[in-house]
């Protein structure tokens, strides 16, 4: 399932932003230099499910953010997960897309964006390792990443070093590289944006409601009786969010060791997922109303970036969160992407 704009034109893959450069030069570059320049090759890869993706979708991601790039390529993976989707596991799903980020990568010239969504972000972030670590990659000015939906972010955060025996997927830690990337999760999206304390049974709960995956794994006849395709998937609609309107309280900005710019897009959720199906149930709205009073500031109580607001109003529903942070680092104000910013994005696709 959108980093700093600011480089020149650049070949996206999933999990990469777009940067556009400026001109050392005081005199305007011919008409064809500047498309030149203005134009980025976008890589990117889908989620589970999702073997490639088109650039119809691609032109979609993000608010149409990549709409205008002449050159989307969308990169094959496996995308499978065994036991319970084809025959690969995690793992060895990862471990193909890493090899096809990497030769995609080394053989496109000029500016690139790498887009990774959902399952294929664990490749984007595999393939930022090796790069960071490889004195022959290639500049920082040269390629950044934009991941959606990224459960090594998320749901995986606090499992790091451990192997998942289902998945055959070690969650390795976030790398750490000279690489702008942007990272795009949805509010209270169990893949991308998991509680920070999970004993917060609620809150669990309600991120499940936010992937779109109990749907698929629950009985139909219950599904359809409780209405419960209403959950909706907050994962997958935050790939398609446009990052200009997200709340400026809702962007955390982080710089590392290595002068890599991580900049993260927490995309508003105005209602909670949990209470989505009881509107179509006939439950009246004052009703649902009066619940998510009660239940929206014990759901935001399992995460850290509420903390600082303890003492605020609690949210009672609306698209912009009062006071939400998107981390624990240090966090400056940030303008909304615009044309001279690089902002990475995902493909959009669902587990």
């Amino acid at each position: 399932m959108l980093d700093t704009f600011g480089r020149v034109g650049a070949a996206a893959v999933i999990g990469v932003g777009l940067v556009i450069p400026g001109t050392d030069s005081p005199v305007a570059p011919p008409l064809e230099a500047a498309q030149f320049q203005l134009t980025a090759t976008v890589l990117a890869m889908g989620g589970l499910g999702y073997e490639t993706v088109g650039p119809e979708l691609m032109r979609r991601v993000l608010a149409g953010r990549f709409a205008n790039e002449e050159n989307l390529v969308g990169l094959p993976w496996p995308g499978e997960l065994a036991p319970f989707n084809g025959t690969l596991t995690l793992n060895e799903s990862v471990a193909v897309g890493l090899e096809t980020l990497d030769t995609a990568i080394r053989n496109t010239p000029g500016q690139k964006i790498v887009v990774g969504a959902s399952g294929s972000t664990l490749a984007v972030n595999e393939v930022m390792r090796r790069l960071a670590n490889d004195p022959n990659g290639p500049d920082a000015d040269e390629i950044s990443f934009v991941v959606l939906g990224d459960a090594d972010r998320g749901v995986f955060k606090q499992v790091r070093g451990l192997t998942l025996p289902v998945f055959d997927y070690t969650v390795p830690r976030v790398p750490v590289t000279k690489y702008d990337v942007t990272v795009v999760a949805g509010e209270y999206d169990g893949i991308g944006d998991w509680p920070d304390r999970p004993w917060n049974l609620l809150a669990v709960l309600n991120a499940l409601a936010g992937t779109g995956l109990l749907q698929q794994i629950i009985d139909e006849p219950i599904v359809e009786q409780y209405r419960l395709e209403d959950w909706g998937s907050v994962h997958y609609d935050a790939m398609f969010a446009d990052l200009d309107q997200v709340p400026e309280e809702n962007i955390t900005t982080t710089v590392n060791r290595k002068g890599g710019t991580t900049t993260t897009y927490l995309i508003p959720t105005a209602d909670l997922p949990l209470l989505r199906p009881l509107k179509n149930l006939g439950v009246q709205q004052n009703v649902i109303d009066g619940l998510e009073k009660v239940l929206r500031p014990i759901i935001d109580s399992a995460y850290i970036r509420n903390d600082a607001v303890r003492n605020t109003p609690p949210s009672v529903g609306t698209a912009v969160r009062p006071g939400a942070r998107t981390g624990t680092a240090t966090t400056r104000a940030v303008q909304p992407p615009a044309a001279a910013k690089s902002v990475p994005v995902a493909a959009a696709a669902t587990a």
